[in-house]
């Protein structure tokens, strides 16, 4: 299939057309996320679809009240409901900035950084997969995890 539009473009333009992309499908899925979780959650207890379908947590289990928290600058307590979003939000952050530098400039510094989102997504996925076996664990063995999972 031709884009004609797309395809006439230069590399920074279809960077460009790819990084308004991505923020639009980030902004939307999060804020979404976020808005059901809250508005829901706050009428019917907490909202987490896989908890309510499956019965156990997920492994993003406490990314929305990280979301939540990170909006708020509770920096402190985001890290503790969900290590990996706040990590992968100061990357996405810093990518960004860098993204606008480098388009502004015209430069190309560490543009590695926001052209592989694609694979900074798996490694979030992956991560995300690693914190929830170790809560698992944790919570497995009636141990202390130093990760919340409190108000669910």
């Amino acid at each position: 299939m031709k884009h004609v539009f797309y395809d006439k473009l230069d590399e920074r333009q279809k960077d460009l057309v790819k990084f308004i992309l991505f923020n639009v499908v980030f902004i939307a899925t999060t804020g979404a996320v976020v808005a059901i979780s809250y508005f829901v959650g706050n009428k019917a207890g907490t909202f987490c679809f896989f908890k309510r379908f499956f019965g156990v947590f997920c492994p993003f289990c406490g990314g929305t009240r990280c979301a939540i928290n990170l909006l708020h600058f509770n920096f402190k307590e985001a890290f503790m409901y969900h290590p990996t979003t706040v990590i992968f939000f100061f990357y996405v952050i810093f990518a960004e900035a860098l993204f606008i530098l480098n388009f502004i400039f015209k430069k190309d510094y560490l543009s590695f950084l926001y052209k592989k989102y694609d694979t900074a997504i798996l490694v979030y996925l992956a991560f995300s997969i690693i914190q929830f076996l170790i809560r698992a664990i944790y919570f497995y063995f009636d141990i202390d995890c130093p990760i919340m999972y409190t108000n669910i």
